[in-house]
């Protein structure tokens, strides 16, 4: 269960980078535009949350309040995505409003983070709940580079770890986007 929960986090990630990359920062640049700034800066707090939502669920061994940081920060997020999705068609007004293009990886991507959280929370066991707060995270050099990784889980783990590392760049994209805008 767990590993399809990493495999449908990385189809979550990739649609959700070229909904970033493509439609936010470069054709829309929607953090350089006045109308868009609340927007932006909510992009910004899901950007921030995503290690915090993905990582104790999907990497390693978390527990306890490691696990509740997760549950707290993808129940933030969709608090988040509902503010977005209500003040969109105001944002993006002067810009014709969302292309369908954009519109469907919006849906995919609610669809597929929800999946994925249902899958991870429910391959946690219930006593790792209570325990006191620890996460083991595993390290990359326990990962041999010199082959391809021998399992799935292994591989999975590897992208998860990956994508997580390469969250905090984009996080720290969007808060300098905001500083300038």
């Amino acid at each position: 269960m767990r590993e399809t929960a990493g495999i449908l986090f990385i189809l979550f990630t990739l649609i959700a980078s070229i909904d970033a990359f493509y439609f936010h920062f470069y054709r829309f640049r929607l953090h350089a535009r006045p109308e868009c700034r609340r927007e932006h800066l909510l992009h910004t707090l899901n950007a921030c949350l995503l290690p915090f939502a993905a990582g104790p669920l999907l990497i390693g061994e978390a527990s306890g309040a490691w696990l509740w940081l997760a549950l707290i920060a993808n129940l933030a997020t969709f608090g988040i995505e509902s503010l977005d999705v209500l003040g969109e068609a105001e944002s993006r007004k002067n810009l014709g409003g969302l292309p369908p293009a954009e519109y469907w990886m919006h849906f995919t991507m609610s669809g597929l983070r929800w999946a994925w959280v249902s899958l991870a929370v429910a391959s946690i066991p219930l006593e790792s709940w209570n325990q006191a707060s620890f996460w083991t995270i595993p390290m990359v050099s326990e990962f041999q580079f010199t082959q391809l990784p021998s399992t799935m889980p292994e591989s999975l783990g590897l992208l998860v770890l990956i994508i997580f590392f390469g969250s905090l760049p984009i996080a720290a994209l969007h808060l300098v986007n905001v500083r300038r805008a």
